[in-house]
């Protein structure tokens, strides 16, 4: 690893000869050298505290300063350099002791080529050192995050024999920090099911592909069981072999009674709604009951006394008739939606003949616009299209659509219009009405939903028609589209799947 960068050496020597020769000597071996040459004491200080060095290579004797004196300052300043001693006078003896001081080899000057595989082992050494060094800080640093982190983490051998837990996993359990875990089951902690999930499933799996994930409890030492999602590793020497695992657990107690709640309060909304519906369905019944009554009676005395009442009474007996079919439609829809939203709603699918069923709805429909300067008229194109739908909500979806159009025209026109496009049956109830606005399309078949809304909203109604019409159309596997331009009027288009064409 040293040789594919500049070996920065500070060598502390008096002779310029010996100095080359060693200079020489690495360049012939191929050791890139960036050699600092010092003679004096103060020379070897000033380069120890100013610039960095990978090795030093020392005299054992020089004239103003000796080599065991600048090991110790060395060993002072930069404790971790490989320190040679490279001297001509140096005894066995000598450089024995020298080394049990602190140097990392000497060679003899009379025996120089010794050189180069010396300083061969000190790099080597010190690339060692130095990844040894960096592997304790990063297991350090690592050992921090772990202990600080709140998800538990534990580590067991091969026979699920506890070698590591961090704090967070002593506190959640109940683990005193003196106790020694080794030699105790990771089984320990958890309950019988967790036990059985854990050795049928996540170790097989976690050692089949390297990991697994799951939901299991932790059993804590004053009785709780808490649920946990956990990761198991398995880890792995690069021939396969399995070495130990470890996992990471999380405290899901505060989800689990969250979600909990949360499934609570679901049920109780459902509920809240189911019995809403069914008090609707109930009040509405019990509406339209005397309603039928009351409109019936009205058609009676109005046919009994026809060419008898003068035009003001004409008038209250339109106005009855007027305001008994806007309750009734109104006690329809939410019939409808509360029976559509409670599931009672039984669709019947049947073939219809689309220009005959829109017309016939057409003409039932004319006595809407009697009494308003509005004109409704139909319209169909080519051969009639064949239908399979359910035919009481398919009469339903154009009722009310035609309804809303007459609403909001007060003059001009209303057209309904069928016709095929392609494997499409099609109907479009067009209006010259007040329109709508871009802002308020999305929200058209939001239930009790209104353009205008409040007491003083120009136009009566619920907000119920579109809402059914949408649902209508997904119960006939329909879509309902709309064009509308504020001021100028709207044009609803109902699309169903096209069956056949009449001959």
């Amino acid at each position: 690893m040293y040789m594919v960068r500049p070996v920065h050496i500070l060598h502390l020597e008096d002779s310029s000869n010996d100095a080359e020769l060693v200079q020489l000597l690495l360049a012939e071996n191929d050791i890139d050298a960036k050699i600092k040459l010092v003679q004096t004491r103060p020379e070897f200080v000033d380069a120890l505290d100013n610039d960095t060095f990978d090795l030093i290579l020392a005299d054992y004797k020089l004239p103003a300063f000796d080599g065991v004196s600048a090991m110790e300052l060395a060993r002072e300043k930069a404790p971790e350099i490989p320190f040679i001693f490279v001297s001509g006078s140096i005894g066995e003896e000598v450089a024995i002791d020298a080394m049990k001081h602190g140097a990392t080899d000497y060679v003899i000057k009379h025996h120089i080529n010794r050189l180069v595989p010396a300083v061969h082992r000190a790099l080597q050494a010190q690339e060692e050192q130095r990844a040894l060094l960096a592997e304790k800080e990063t297991n350090k640093r690592l050992g921090e995050i772990l202990q600080s982190t709140s998800d538990v983490v534990a580590m067991a051998d091969t026979n699920g024999m506890t070698t590591f837990m961090n704090m967070a996993g002593r506190d959640l359990i109940g683990i005193p920090e003196s106790e020694d875990l080794t030699n105790v089951h990771l089984t320990e902690y958890t309950p019988d099911w967790a036990n059985d999930l854990i050795s049928g499933e996540g170790l097989p799996t976690a050692i089949r592909k390297g990991h697994w994930q799951g939901e299991s409890a932790i059993k804590c030492r004053d009785g709780r069981i808490v649920p946990v999602s956990q990761v198991i590793i398995a880890h792995k020497d690069r021939h396969g072999n399995l070495l130990y695992f470890s996992t990471v657990i999380r405290d899901m107690s505060e989800w689990k009674e969250a979600e909990k709640e949360l499934r609570t309060a679901k049920e109780r909304a459902e509920e809240s709604d189911r019995l809403k519906d069914n008090f609707i369905a109930m009040m509405s019944h019990e509406i339209r009951t005397p309603l039928n009554v009351i409109m019936g009676y009205s058609n009676f005395l109005r046919e009994t006394l026809e060419g008898e009442v003068d035009e003001d009474l004409q008038m209250c007996f339109t106005s009855i008739d007027q305001a008994g079919y806007r309750l009734m439609r109104t006690v329809e829809n939410i019939l409808n939606i509360s029976s559509i939203r409670v599931g009672t709603y039984r669709a019947k699918k049947e073939r219809v003949v689309l220009h005959e069923a829109v017309q016939q709805l057409s003409n039932q429909m004319k006595r809407l616009v009697a009494d308003k300067p509005v004109e409704l008229t139909f319209e169909n194109k080519g051969s009639s299209p064949i239908i399979t739908v359910d035919k009481y909500s398919f009469e339903q979806a154009i009722t009310n659509l035609v309804e809303n159009a007459i609403k909001f025209t007060e003059e001009g026109g209303v057209v309904i219009r069928s016709y095929s496009q392609g494997n499409l049956a099609c109907i479009d109830i067009a209006d010259t009405g007040v329109g709508i606005s871009d802002e308020y399309i999305p929200k058209l078949f939001t239930i009790f939903s209104q353009e205008e809304e409040g007491y003083t909203r120009p136009f009566e109604g619920l907000g119920l028609g579109l809402a059914l019409t949408k649902q209508y159309m997904d119960m006939n596997e329909g879509k309902v589209e709309v064009q509308s331009e504020k001021g100028a009027g709207t044009t609803f288009t109902l699309k169903f799947q096209l069956t056949g064409l009449e001959s």
